[in-house]
Formats: C-alpha cells, sequence, structure tokens
C-alpha cells in the first residue's frame, strides 16, 4: 500500500464544529488511512493510499463542505 502522509493549508474552517464535521467526513473515506485537523494552524495531516484516492478527489471533498484545501 503506497501510503501517503502530507499536511495542506485549510481554509474556511471558524470553530471547533467545522474540523469535527471535516475530520468525520474523511475519516469515513475509502482510501483515507488517518486525518487530523489543527484549527490553530488552518492545516489538515492525511495519511491515505494515493492507489485508491489522489489529493485531488479529496480537495473535492473537502471543497463539497464548504473548505479549501491547498494543495
Amino acid at each position: 500500500m503506497p501510503e501517503q502522509r502530507q499536511t495542506y493549508p485549510l481554509l474556511g474552517m471558524t470553530c471547533a464544529a467545522c474540523v469535527r464535521k471535516i475530520e468525520k467526513v474523511l475519516e469515513k473515506t475509502r482510501g483515507i488511512e488517518d486525518v487530523s485537523v489543527n484549527f490553530a494552524a488552518e492545516s489538515v495531516a492525511i495519511s491515505y493510499d494515493d492507489e485508491i484516492i489522489d489529493i485531488q478527489s479529496i480537495a473535492g471533498i473537502v471543497k463539497d463542505l464548504g473548505y479549501e484545501l491547498l494543495t
């Protein structure tokens, strides 16, 4: 499993509920192994299997939630 572990800037969060919403959806996404959103740093650390999902797809999921993942 070719796992990628990267940290990306994440824009648009306004509260802790935003963090939980993003983590909850991404944790249930096939191919994502681990996710940790940092509200104070406005970033997200993601471990994912790039044979199952790519970062552009993850950014699309985040965008659908109303936030912006900068890749």
